[in-house]
C-alpha cells in the first residue's frame, strides 16, 4: 500500500513509530497496549509486521475522537477499549481474573435474524460483530460478575420493548447502557480515590461511563456509519425486526446496509 500523508496528520505531526513517516486517515492505526503510550503504525509497516495487527482502530488526528483516558485509569481493573475482532477475545489482566470483550449494544440487536453474522438491520452502516469497539469486563457469565450484571440489564431492557411491540433506537440503547455502566463500575471495580468519599466515587463512575459512551458512539457513528436513530431488533430476547422497517427519524444520511463486513483496508 503506497504511503500517502493527509494534511491533518501533517499539521498534527503524527508519525509512524516504526518508519517515522506521517500517518493519514486511511493508514493511521493505533495498537492499544498495556503501556502508557500506545503505538501508532502506518499501514505499510503494519502489514510488514503482522504480529501486531489485531487490535487496531483508526487514529487519524484529523478525524478521531480524542479519548480522555483519565476517567478510565482511575478504576481497578482499568477500563480498556479493544476492537472485538482480535486474535484473542478473552484475556487475563491479572491472575485468576478472566475478562471478556463486552459489546456496548448486544450484537444480536443488529442482526436481522439469529446468529452472530449475516445481514444487519437497515441504517447500521458497515457494522459487524468483529468491527465493533468493545471494552473488557470481568469474567464470563457467572452470577455476581460484571459481565452477567450487564447482560441481565440488556435482557431486561430488550424485554420491555418486546412486550410493548416497539423497538429501541441505537441512541436509546446508549442512554440505557451509560447508566448501567456507571452502576457496574461502582459495583464491580475499585476506584482509586478516597473509599469513604461515596459522592465523589459516584461522580467518577458517571464520568467514566460518559466518556466511554462518547468514545463508543464516535466509533459507531463516524467509523461504522451507524445511524443513531436506527431501530434495532430486540435480539437479546429473540425478537424479530420490525416489518416493514421504519426510516429513522431526523438525520437519514447514514446509508442502510444489510451487507457483510467490509475490509478495513479497502
Amino acid at each position: 500500500m503506497p504511503f500517502n500523508e493527509c494534511d491533518a496528520c501533517a499539521a498534527a505531526g503524527s508519525s509512524c513509530d516504526n518508519c517515522g513517516k506521517g500517518a493519514c486517515s486511511s493508514h493511521a492505526l493505533l495498537i492499544p497496549t498495556s503501556k502508557a503510550k500506545s503505538r501508532i503504525f502506518c499501514a505499510t509497516c503494519l502489514e510488514a509486521d503482522p504480529s501486531g495487527n489485531d487490535d487496531i482502530v483508526n487514529d487519524c488526528p484529523g478525524a478521531r475522537h480524542k479519548v480522555n483516558t483519565t476517567p478510565f485509569r482511575e478504576w481497578r481493573p482499568e477500563i480498556v477499549l479493544v476492537p472485538y475482532d482480535s486474535k484473542s477475545k478473552m484475556a487475563d489482566t491479572q491472575p485468576d481474573m478472566p475478562v471478556q470483550a463486552e459489546h456496548p449494544i448486544p450484537n444480536s440487536c443488529f442482526m436481522m435474524g439469529p446468529g452472530r453474522e449475516g445481514a444487519t438491520v437497515p441504517y447500521t452502516g458497515t457494522y459487524s460483530e468483529g468491527d465493533a469497539l468493545t471494552f473488557w469486563v470481568s469474567d464470563a457469565q457467572l452470577a455476581g460478575t460484571e459481565h452477567k450484571f450487564l447482560t441481565d440489564a440488556e435482557k431486561s431492557f430488550a424485554a420491555d420493548f418486546e412486550k410493548s411491540g416497539t423497538y429501541p433506537t441505537v441512541k436509546e440503547w446508549f442512554d440505557h447502557m451509560e447508566k448501567t455502566w456507571a452502576e457496574a463500575f461502582l459495583t464491580f471495580r475499585i476506584h482509586s480515590g478516597d473509599p469513604q468519599a461515596e459522592a465523589k466515587k459516584r461522580q467518577a463512575g458517571a464520568q467514566a461511563a460518559a466518556e466511554l459512551r462518547k468514545t463508543l458512539e464516535n466509533h459507531y457513528y463516524e467509523t461504522l456509519g451507524v445511524n443513531p436513530n436506527a431501530k434495532l431488533r430486540n435480539g437479546m430476547v429473540g425478537g424479530s425486526p420490525p416489518q416493514p422497517y421504519p426510516e429513522p427519524e431526523g438525520d437519514t444520511t447514514k446509508a442502510a446496509s444489510t451487507s457483510m463486513r467490509q475490509k478495513r483496508f479497502s
